[in-house]
């Protein structure tokens, strides 16, 4: 089983977030930062929002005003990023 939560300040960066997205596997009580850009593996830069996670925890998909999650952000808008463990 999975749990899913928005967090400031868990990543051990020093800098302040604004809400980032986590996954805490309750089975190996391991904890992981899923608002993170696809390349860098930056945090994101701005609030982060609605998390849900796939029945088997691989998958999980949140809603994010950030502009670095991605290499090109067409609106300012919140957009939704799906993020995948394997």
């Amino acid at each position: 089983s999975y749990a899913l939560f928005i967090a400031d300040g868990l990543s051990g960066d020093t800098t302040p977030t604004l809400g980032d997205v986590y996954k805490h596997d309750l089975s190996t009580r391991i904890t992981s930062l899923v608002s993170v850009s696809t390349g860098s593996l930056s945090q994101a830069n701005n609030h982060c929002y609605e998390a849900v996670t796939s029945a088997d925890g691989e998958t999980v998909i949140f809603t994010s005003s950030a502009t670095n999650l991605i290499e090109t952000i067409i609106s300012p808008w919140k957009h939704v990023y799906k993020r995948g463990e394997n």
